[in-house]
């Protein structure tokens, strides 16, 4: 059984990051409360506000869009051989203290 690529976007990091309609669901799964937001993650993975890397996982990168004050739409992604794909994704009360490295 063939996989069906649900989104495939550019990041201004320069990769992209994609995700499977399967993967979706799994994440779905965990998370419900982002079924309606599927465009609001591929707008954050496009156009973030910030974008936060994990020194101890150097393929690992955290999207961050500002949703109202002190809420954040959280989007981490994996960027392996220049090709990213969606890890996970969920509303967030804070930023991760890492490594900012968008904008710089």
């Amino acid at each position: 059984m063939q996989s069906v690529i649900l989104f495939d976007v550019p990041t201004p990091l320069g990769f992209r990051v994609h995700t499977h309609v399967s993967y979706w669901g799994h994440i779905l799964g965990k998370h419900p409360d982002m079924a309606e937001r599927l465009n609001d993650v591929t707008d954050t993975l496009m156009n973030p506000d910030e974008v936060w890397h994990n020194p101890e996982d150097p393929e690992l990168y955290e999207f961050y869009r500002v949703v109202r004050p002190r809420r954040y739409l959280r989007v981490i992604a994996r960027n392996e051989s220049g090709g990213g794909f969606l890890v996970n994704t969920y509303p967030a009360n804070y930023i991760k203290a890492r490594v900012k490295v968008w904008p710089t």
